[in-house]
């Protein structure tokens, strides 16, 4: 899903499996906003769903696409 560095390919959210684990800069990066936005919307409740794996964040792309039709981001 990403390549090596700190480039990242493009993802298509809407073309994955809904159970396909995103890490949060995967994510950041398929919805064009920065790591802090995904942070602060953690934060305060306002994000996409998330699951904790130990202190790793992880979305999944089931929830964060129905978070997506359903919200004004």
């Amino acid at each position: 899903m990403t390549s090596s560095g700190s480039n990242l390919v493009r993802l298509d959210l809407f073309g994955l499996a809904p159970g396909v684990l995103l890490t949060e800069q995967e994510l950041a990066a398929a919805m064009n906003y920065s790591r802090k936005t995904l942070q602060y919307w953690r934060q305060s409740g306002q994000g996409p769903p998330f699951i904790r794996l130990g202190r790793q964040v992880r979305y999944r792309v089931g929830e964060v696409v129905k978070w997506l039709e359903h919200s004004d981001a």
